[in-house]
């Protein structure tokens, strides 16, 4: 027959040689180092998990150190302004603003959780606080904005009687006044005392726009949830203004009704922003 090819008797004695129990030669011989069919993984991606790992446990400690840090600056600007040094109460409160902005860029980055909504407002509303103390009413009303226009902060609205009153005190009363209703929107009729402040604002800046029955009804509103000497002092110049005899009879009888308490007495010496009264 003659003699068999060579890859056919290959094949004969390969598959006759399993048959009689040998190991099967594998097909390919040589394979890639550190691979198998199973996926092992490499120890490469452990170190990587580690080093990521410890690079944001470093950012949380810095971020928590700069909350610290704001904290601390804050305490230190309300203590100057305490006692009025107020220049280096502006500079503790600019300082305090940016370490803030510092950590929130930290938190942000790093994913280490929610902003911090509570140390964002205390620190741009004392901010605003300097502001207005070193004179800068621009300014002041900017940073207000900012909290205002911002819908995490809860009690935001409350600060708009604070805008009101940087309008009155640039002479913008007719600004004021609708900073002062925008306020008493916001302010639950359970909260009387709060609202008859805002009321007593507002009748003060109707009577620098010579609109004074509209600010009587005020100061009359005001009386009737309980307002203070202030408050019914206004009432009375306010009928003088009008010429109303009876009007100003029944308010000064109102007012000689309160009794003077410590805290009531008008500190002609300071400025209020709770408690305006013409001049």
């Amino acid at each position: 027959m003659g003699r068999m090819p060579t890859a056919l008797g290959t094949g004969l004695r390969s598959s006759i040689g399993t048959r009689r129990g040998e190991l099967a030669r594998p097909m390919t011989a040589v394979r890639a180092a550190g691979y198998t069919s199973g996926g092992r993984k490499s120890t490469f991606d452990g170190v990587v998990a580690n080093a990521v790992e410890k690079k944001v446990d470093l950012a949380r400690q810095k971020m928590l150190k700069l909350e610290h840090q704001t904290f601390e600056l804050m305490k230190e600007s309300i203590f100057a302004y305490e006692a009025k040094t107020f220049k280096v109460a502006l500079e503790k409160a600019k300082e305090a603003g940016r370490k803030e902005r510092e950590a929130a860029k930290q938190r942000e980055q790093y994913k280490l959780g929610e902003a911090y909504a509570d140390m964002t407002f205390a620190v741009l509303n004392n901010l605003a606080q300097q502001y207005l103390a070193n004179g800068m009413l621009n300014d002041a009303l900017n940073t207000y904005q900012v909290i205002v226009k911002e819908p995490m902060y809860a009690n935001s609205g409350r600060l708009k009687v604070n805008i009101g009153n940087i309008h009155f005190r640039k002479k913008d009363y007719i600004r004021a006044l609708k900073y002062y209703r925008m306020a008493l929107d916001r302010i639950p009729q359970f909260q009387a005392r709060m609202r008859c402040k805002i009321q007593n604002n507002a009748g003060v800046a109707l009577v620098r726009l010579g609109k004074y029955e509209d600010a009587m009804a005020h100061f009359e509103e005001c009386m009737d949830q309980g307002g203070d000497y202030a408050m019914a002092l206004n009432l009375v110049l306010t009928a003088y203004c009008l010429d109303d005899n009876d009007k100003m009879r029944e308010a000064f009888q109102r007012l000689v009704d309160i009794p003077v308490m410590v805290e009531d007495e008008i500190k002609y010496n300071q400025v209020s922003f709770d408690n305006i009264s013409p001049q």
